[in-house]
């Protein structure tokens, strides 16, 4: 049985419905967000419970009544803003939830917990010499980023004492099927969106160059890390394409003249863009399958069948 926090959400639905695939139990651990529509066509296949990270007897319980020998995290304080105007909130959800997760898993013989890390642990990108792998300095400019950087620590030191198997995967800019939010990188959902909603998109900083990994990708990349017989390491890059915005929105454009796109040029990167994906193929055998325009293609797709429902 594997256990998936956030498991209604936006890369959380896309790995539960990967499991089911491979005939796997799933028992899904959430706050029954409003999202919970991403998993309708396999409601009847799943188990739930509702409830949060910060209730340690709840997600126990979880644990130890589904038998749970794997745990797959997604669930976290997503909004960057936001959270840095609520850090007590932000690292109670964060920190001291991910903490329950893994204490939970030793407590109950879990054998493996693969969890959502980020690229935002990496600082500013004059500070590496590209591709960066995962030994380069952890430098976060924004809480989420320390949160995810104090994360890693905490999962290493649980494999290392108590032997408990953690992975945790950096997926850079995540698109594609089932992203609800903006969030800081508002334009990975509403440049889509819009294009196909007819609604204008005023785009900034389209110079700035950006590492776009499709959705089903980084639920790949978990699923593969659910099932590798042994990793040396704990923490693994995920790569996608690195293009610029207005690489993006020159795709969107081919596939949607009518899109009606404002482009402002400049720009900045918060990171490192082009990253050292070697050891994620080499140990987890992962592969990113979409490419930029593959990925927007298949993204503008399923978002103008849904307009059409």
């Amino acid at each position: 049985m594997f256990l998936v926090t956030g498991g209604s959400g936006f890369i959380g639905s896309q790995i539960v419905k990967s499991l089911l695939a491979k005939g796997k139990k799933v028992v899904v651990y959430d706050r029954g967000l409003p999202k919970a529509h991403l998993l309708a066509p396999v409601e009847d296949r799943i188990e739930r419970v509702k409830g949060d990270l910060t209730e340690w007897e709840t997600l126990l319980g979880a644990i130890r009544d589904h038998e749970v020998e794997a745990i797959v995290h997604l669930a976290y304080y997503r909004d960057i803003v936001e959270q840095a105007k609520q850090p007590l909130r932000a690292t109670r959800i964060n920190c001291l939830g991910f903490h329950h997760v893994l204490e939970a898993a030793r407590l109950a013989g879990v054998k493996r917990v693969i969890w959502a890390s980020s690229t935002a642990v990496y600082g500013l990108p004059e500070l590496y010499t590209e591709p960066v792998n995962e030994d380069a300095p952890c430098q976060p400019i924004t809480l989420y980023g320390a949160c995810k950087v104090y994360d890693e620590y905490l999962a290493q030191h649980y494999s290392r004492e108590f032997g408990l198997e953690t992975i945790g995967l950096r997926p850079a800019i995540v698109y594609g099927e089932g992203r609800w939010y903006s969030g800081h990188s508002s334009f990975a959902r509403d440049l889509f969106v819009n294009a196909v909603t007819g609604q204008p998109s005023v785009v900034h900083e389209a110079d700035k160059r950006v590492n776009w990994i499709y959705v089903h990708d980084v639920a790949q990349a978990f699923v593969k890390a659910c099932f590798v017989d042994r990793v040396v390491h704990c923490v693994f890059n995920l790569h996608g394409q690195v293009a610029t915005i207005r690489d993006a929105v020159g795709v969107i454009m081919e596939l949607i003249p009518a899109a009606r796109m404002e482009i402002h040029g400049g720009g900045k990167e918060s990171g490192p863009a082009g990253l050292d994906w070697s050891r994620a193929r080499k140990e987890l055998g992962y592969e990113p399958a979409f490419g930029l325009r593959r990925g927007i293609s298949q993204y503008l797709e399923i978002l103008q069948r849904e307009k059409r429902k």
